[in-house]
């Protein structure tokens, strides 16, 4: 009788720690969050920083980060950046900057956007067309990965937009 009651505590112990350990797994692969802040020195520049938690892409495909204005139709591929917590990118582009995508791709340097997105943020909706690349980002801009977010710029007389949408 005691070795029954010992196997079936046995058991319950694993699977209660098989359940937990599957619920952890799950909650973090949930964990999406993305948020964008653009400077705008020029009218027609961005100096745009990205902060994102993402899981790693899919086996073969890669994260690809897009500076969007769908109004003008201007995109910019500012490149590959990766899966991780508290990831920090920084681009500057050549128009004003009102969203970013985070587009899951078969490699890093696309003619034109995917249709599967991973993370969006600012005025970027499912339905955005989706432009292919209208130019490049300037030199010095390719992301920068960092695993604290920068600070905020100090200079008052630049415009600054900040866009936070958490994803559940």
């Amino acid at each position: 009788m005691k070795k029954s009651k010992l196997g079936i505590a046995r058991a319950m112990s694993v699977t209660l720690i098989l359940l937990l350990l599957l619920t952890a797994c799950t909650t973090s692969a949930l964990e999406k969050s993305i948020s964008m802040e653009a400077i705008y020195p020029n009218p027609n520049q961005s100096n745009v920083t990205i902060f994102y938690t993402v899981p790693p892409p899919p086996p073969g495909k890669v994260y690809v980060l897009w500076i969007v204005n769908p109004d003008k139709h201007e995109a910019v591929n500012a490149g590959q950046v990766s899966g991780g917590h508290n990831i920090t990118v920084h681009a500057m582009v050549n128009f004003e900057a009102v969203g970013a995508v985070v587009s899951i791709e078969d490699q890093p340097n696309p003619a034109s956007m995917s249709h599967t997105w991973a993370l969006k943020v600012g005025t970027v909706t499912p339905t955005t067309p989706t432009p292919g690349v209208t130019s490049t980002p300037s030199a010095g801009s390719t992301p920068s990965a960092n695993p604290t977010p920068a600070a905020a710029s100090s200079e008052s007389t630049n415009l600054t937009h900040v866009f936070h949408v958490p994803l559940y």
